[in-house]
């Protein structure tokens, strides 16, 4: 959140309270003004952090720990926190110890 964004919250707030008090049409117009381009303002900096957030992703030279800690704020940590099964050349490997057992004891 930018110091733009407070500032217009506060102004949102405050304006919200003084239309609460006095019930005028005039405040009530500026009440919805401030809510509208505070609404706009936060909708702008959510996609500007969105897009920043997707160029992490595709830099090349990001970090595992970085790449895997971006993705559990874009998908708001909904995602399973275990390791993806890894496939190579139509091998599956796993990490379950079962499948590694069975894999290991099949002739």
């Amino acid at each position: 959140m930018t110091g733009y964004i407070r500032y217009l919250l506060m102004l949102r707030n405050k304006m919200n309270g003084v239309f609460g008090r006095s019930g005028r049409l005039e405040d009530r117009t500026e009440r919805n003004r401030l809510r509208a381009l505070s609404k706009k303002e936060i909708r702008i900096a959510k996609a500007k952090y969105r897009a920043n957030q997707t160029a992490q992703l595709a830099d090349p030279n990001i970090g595992v720990k970085r790449y895997w800690s971006i993705m559990k704020e874009i998908y708001g940590n909904k995602i399973k926190a275990s390791i993806p099964t890894l496939i190579d050349d139509n091998v599956t490997y796993s990490t379950d110890t079962e499948i590694k057992i069975l894999v290991i004891l099949s002739p």
